[in-house]
C-alpha cells in the first residue's frame, strides 16, 4: 500500500529536473528505440527494472535470511547477528561515499551495477559454506560482510542515476517513480518467498538469492554490451566505416 502510494504521488506530482537530460539527441542511433515514446527507451528502462527486482532480492536477504542463517548455522544471540549486519552496514555507507562514485566514472553505471551483483553472489555463495563454528566459518562470514555491505550500497544507488539517462525532463518523475517501485518488489515478496524457502533447508534462500544477483550481474553486462554495439553504429554514421576513432571518443 505504501509502495502504491508513493508510486502514485511521484507519477502526478514530482517535477521533472532538466539536470537529468538524456545526453543522446532523439535522432542519433542510440535513441533509434522501437519502443521509444516521447524519447524515453522504455524497452530498456523496463529491462532496468526487472534486474533492480532481482537484485533488491538480495536486500530482502540481508534483512531476513542472513540473521535467521546465523543463529541456526552457527547459534548466534541477537546481538552478534546486529553487530555483523551494522557493520555491513557501516562498510556499505563508507564504500557507497568513497567508492561508488569513482568507480561509475570509470567503467560507467552498468558495470558498477554488474560488480554489485557479481558481490553479491560471492558473499552469499561464501555464507552458504558457513555450517558450523569454527575458525574458517568466522572468516567467511567477515568476508561476507564486507562484501554484502558494498554490494548492497552499490545495488540500490545504481538504479535512480542510470534510469534517468534514458528519460527525458517531461517523464523523469515517472521513470523515477517507476525505479522506486521495482526497487521496492524485492523487498515486498522477497521475506515471504525466502521464508517459505528457510524451512525446507537454511541454505536454499540464498542459493535463490545468488542466482537472483548473478541474473542481474549478467543482464547488466549484457545492457552495456548494447550499449556499445549503438555507440559503434553511432560513431561509424557519424566518422564514417571503419573509423573507430569516432567509437572510441563515444565512449
Amino acid at each position: 500500500i505504501t509502495s502504491a502510494t508513493a508510486f502514485g504521488i511521484a507519477f502526478v506530482w514530482m517535477p521533472s529536473p532538466h539536470v537529468f537530460v538524456n545526453p543522446k539527441a532523439e535522432g542519433t542511433v542510440g535513441n533509434q528505440d522501437p519502443v521509444a515514446v516521447g524519447g524515453v527507451r522504455w524497452r530498456k528502462v523496463g529491462l532496468l527494472g526487472m534486474i533492480n527486482v532481482l537484485m533488491s532480492f538480495a536486500v530482502a536477504a540481508a534483512m531476513f535470511v542472513v540473521a535467521l542463517y546465523l543463529k541456526a548455522r552457527l547459534g548466534w544471540t541477537q546481538v552478534q547477528v546486529a553487530l555483523i549486519m551494522t557493520t555491513s552496514s557501516i562498510l556499505g555507507l563508507a564504500f557507497q561515499f568513497g567508492g561508488f562514485d569513482f568507480l561509475q566514472k570509470r567503467i560507467g553505471l552498468l558495470l558498477v551495477g554488474s560488480l554489485s551483483g557479481a558481490a553479491l553472489a560471492l558473499a552469499y555463495g561464501l555464507l552458504i559454506l558457513v555450517t558450523e563454528p569454527s575458525p574458517l566459518s568466522y572468516s567467511l562470514v567477515c568476508v561476507v560482510t564486507l562484501l554484502q555491505g558494498a554490494g548492497i550500497a552499490v545495488s540500490m544507488a545504481v538504479p535512480s542515476p542510470l534510469m534517468a539517462q534514458y528519460a527525458t525532463p517531461p517523464t523523469m518523475g515517472r521513470v523515477m517513480a517507476f525505479a522506486t517501485t521495482t526497487g521496492t518488489v524485492g523487498r515486498v515478496v522477497g521475506p515471504v518467498t525466502l521464508g517459505l524457502l528457510f524451512g525446507l533447508s537454511p541454505a536454499a534462500p540464498l542459493a535463490l538469492t545468488v542466482g537472483c544477483c548473478m541474473l542481474g550481474a549478467l543482464a547488466y553486462c549484457g545492457v552495456q554490451l548494447a550499449e556499445w554495439r549503438e555507440a559503434r553504429l553511432e560513431a561509424k554514421a557519424l566518422g564514417g566505416e571503419g573509423d573507430d576513432r569516432v567509437y572510441y571518443s563515444a565512449l
